[in-house]
């Protein structure tokens, strides 16, 4: 009897192919952790950076006259002409208005930001002409004439929660 050769097919292990990785895995959150994070740090440093921006503040600070019977300027932060020792704080919700020195001078705030820390506001006195003053940073100020004189500064801008805001001002009454 002749011997047959068995014929048998010689076949490989056949290779593992890596199986996907789960959107839930452990590897996967921690990584999803980590760029959201990353993207929390950058968007807070853009932010901050146009906070402080030149360009905004420069606008604010530049110093305007117009040819009224009032007149308004505002000065860099911590110039001063005050002459006269009384000083009233004041602090004047958004929307609203205040009046100093027995109604001889009035403060309406128009627009607070809490984000730029400016506010947009209109300062007047009975029969004068009101004027109005945007992204008045804290620490400006502005020079308001109309018969007397007053030195109007914003002192700070406040919140007390997410719906009533306040910006406090600083007015003096200077000598002519």
């Amino acid at each position: 009897m002749p011997l047959e050769r068995s014929r048998r097919k010689v076949t490989q292990p056949k290779k593992q192919e890596p199986k996907p990785e789960s959107p839930l895995s452990f590897k996967s959150i921690v990584g999803g952790i980590i760029v959201t994070v990353l993207g929390g740090i950058i968007l807070a440093y853009i932010i901050q950076d146009a906070k402080f921006s030149s360009n905004r503040i420069e606008s604010a600070t530049t110093p305007t006259s117009i040819r009224t019977p009032s007149t308004i300027s505002t000065l860099a932060p911590n110039s001063s002409q005050v002459t006269n020792s009384s000083t009233v704080a004041v602090s004047v919700e958004d929307k609203n208005t205040v009046g100093v020195f027995d109604g001889d001078l009035f403060i309406s705030v128009k627009f607070i930001s809490i984000r730029f820390d400016t506010v947009d506001a209109i300062i007047g006195s009975p029969g004068c002409v009101n004027q109005e003053i945007k992204n008045m940073p804290i620490g400006s100020v502005a020079i308001y004439e109309c018969g007397k004189k007053y030195d109007i500064r914003v002192g700070a801008v406040k919140w007390r929660n997410t719906s009533i805001y306040s910006a406090e001002f600083y007015v003096t009454e200077l000598e002519n």
